[in-house]
């Protein structure tokens, strides 16, 4: 299986700011966890390492990743910001052994295996693989081994963006509008519903 010497961080340890209706990551999307949803993509990949990264005060966040055999990273100070959740994802598996690294959002459902399956193949001789929704650069990303050291200092709301643009050689992989939804609102979680009806 080509997954098996990758791993993954997915985010999940946003402060939900603009969601009215408490964690959105809880909220159901045809009658599972929002969360959920890219918890069982990454599944499907069969990688070496997956953590997530929750805030310290999300207990039943938590624990719908660890009955998911998911382990998890406590955040306890989620308002540094997504490059934060990034450095100590990095941090829990560096002794991983991996040749390349997801970061995922928690709240893109709609990112498939074969988007991801496709960065993997297109990793080789580049630094990292970005998801590219027309003209912009966006998560999921995949890090080489070579970049792996440079996650560590990483804070702030841009996450890696800033180190995407300093890198060398990235290659990109197209992911279509609707399958690069991010579920920040109440109304975009409806809109979202609507996809399985």
């Amino acid at each position: 299986m080509k997954g098996e010497s990758f791993g993954a961080i997915i985010l999940a340890s946003g402060l939900s700011s603009r969601f009215e209706n408490g964690n959105k990551l809880l909220s159901l999307l045809d009658k599972t966890p929002l969360a959920q949803h890219v918890a069982a993509r990454v599944q499907q990949l069969d990688l070496r390492a997956v953590v997530a990264v929750v805030p310290a005060d999300e207990p039943d966040l938590q624990s719908l990743f660890q009955s998911m055999a998911i382990v998890t990273v406590s955040n306890s100070e989620p308002a540094r910001g997504q490059g934060h959740s990034i450095a100590l994802g990095a941090a829990a598996l560096a002794d991983a052994d991996l040749e390349g690294l997801f970061v995922l959002l928690a709240d893109m459902p709609f990112v498939s295996t074969a988007h991801l399956f496709d960065m993997i193949d297109l990793l080789p001789g580049q630094e990292a693989v970005v998801s590219q929704v027309s003209d912009r650069a966006q998560p999921p990303v995949l890090f080489a081994k070579s970049v792996f050291e440079q996650l560590a200092p990483l804070t702030g709301d841009r996450g890696g963006g800033d180190l995407i643009a300093g890198l060398d050689a990235v290659a990109s992989v197209n992911l279509s509008p609707d399958d690069a939804l991010d579920i920040d609102t109440v109304e975009a979680l409806q809109l979202a519903s609507k996809r399985f009806t």
